[in-house]
């Protein structure tokens, strides 16, 4: 049984030490609750809202941003997953792009699918869905309003993921009932893990609200982090996730050859 967790921060635009020092300190205390794997915070390396300056800002997945990451989880023995901007290599606006780290450097990357508002001004959507091995099992790799799509998470649960990975850099605190119900109704529908971690603070206009959790395959938030900066750990389950499956066959049950409309 792994424990995983998820930490939330206020980032500073441009920042790039002050914000690697921050992440370093919620790894570092990730790795005392002895978690295997934690999540931050969407673009928290840079800050959510570089915003013109991303085009600058973009490295390949080999570069700087990845190497310190992968030294702090060689550090702390403790897998990264969050998103950075990657350079393009067709020369085009570059990809807001999930990582997970160990020690060894990038484990694996998923480029976001679904770009929202202004983010289609700085970043070019991401191809295809990634799915990959953690400490916790199997995970699906998304990334903030991804969450809006169920058919995302619906698709790596069908194909075999106990969990569902989300960094998040979601503002506006009166959408975050927006926030709970997708993550919750995510973990609900595809009877599995879902981690959050999302932003805390303020840059620029932009207001973040944190709330990030881990839920389990029921729909229970079994840990949160609140309103402030700070880490939460729980353990993943995956007999509980198995014996959720079972008792309520959300997926098994599913018809898909019936999904169709008609022609009258």
């Amino acid at each position: 049984m792994a424990i995983v967790a998820v930490g939330q921060m206020n980032s500073k635009p441009l920042d790039i030490t002050s914000n690697l020092e921050k992440m370093e300190s919620l790894v570092s205390e990730a790795a005392r609750g002895s978690a295997e794997l934690i999540l931050l915070p969407e673009l928290c390396l840079t800050g959510y809202r570089a915003d013109e300056a991303f085009a600058r800002l973009a490295q390949p997945l080999t570069g700087e941003y990845t190497q310190e990451l992968s030294r702090i989880s060689k550090s702390y023995g403790v897998q990264i997953y969050t998103s950075i901007p990657e350079k393009n290599e067709d020369g085009e606006k570059p990809y807001n792009t999930a990582v997970l780290v160990d020690s060894s450097g990038v484990v694996a990357s998923y480029s976001k699918l679904h770009l929202w508002a202004n983010e289609t001004v700085y970043f070019s959507p991401g191809k295809k869905l990634k799915m990959t091995r953690t400490p916790a099992g199997l995970a699906g790799m998304m990334i903030c309003f991804d969450v809006c799509y169920p058919e995302t998470a619906r698709t790596y649960a069908l194909n075999g993921a106990d969990l569902m990975m989300y960094t998040f850099a979601f503002g506006n605190p009166a959408r975050k009932y927006v926030f709970d119900n997708m993550t919750q109704a995510r973990a609900i529908e595809n009877t599995c893990y879902v981690l959050a971690a999302n932003m805390i603070g303020q840059e620029k206009n932009t207001i973040f609200f944190g709330g990030s959790c881990i839920i389990d395959p029921l729909g229970s938030r079994i840990a949160c982090c609140g309103d402030e900066e700070g880490v939460v750990c729980a353990p993943i389950d995956l007999s509980l996730l198995d014996a959720t499956r079972e008792n309520y066959p959300y997926l098994a049950r599913r018809r898909a050859d019936r999904y169709h409309l008609e022609q009258e």
